[in-house]
């Protein structure tokens, strides 16, 4: 009898970690670079050459409450100057196909300011350099 009370407990245990887990698991992705499924599962900052880049959302109050994402089109890109884009890698996603990562092909410095993520085809999320060049 004593084996099965702390077989009991330890799959209580078990399963209330797991579900903790569950729990704080996509926000701990997100803050780490790795996208959710979905449309506004996107990251809240993205590693590229060595540094970091923040995102449009504030991350996780904005993901919580289904705030949508401010999409630039090619057309705004052009306009802005930044078209053409050069793909130079990809976001992991949990569950999911990852997401194409792009720059300015045209860099004017070594280091970007700015990296896209193409969400859905003709939405591309503007990314931040943090820190400053």
């Amino acid at each position: 009898m004593a084996i099965n009370i702390t077989v009991l407990r330890f799959g209580a245990g078990i399963l209330a970690f797991s579900v903790v887990s569950a729990m704080f698991l996509p926000r701990v992705l997100r803050q780490h670079g790795y996208a959710l499924p979905g449309r506004n599962g996107i990251p809240c900052t993205i590693p590229y050459g060595q540094r970091s880049y923040v995102g449009p959302l504030e991350c996780d109050r904005d993901y919580m409450y289904g705030k949508t994402l401010n999409c630039r089109s090619q057309t705004d890109l052009i306009n802005k100057g930044w078209w053409p884009l050069e793909r130079v890698g990809s976001i992991p996603t949990l569950l999911g196909a990852s997401r194409p990562m792009f720059v300015e092909s045209r860099l004017k410095q070594d280091t970007p300011t700015a990296v896209f993520m193409l969400v859905e085809p003709g939405c591309y999320v503007p990314y931040s350099l943090l820190g400053g060049p």
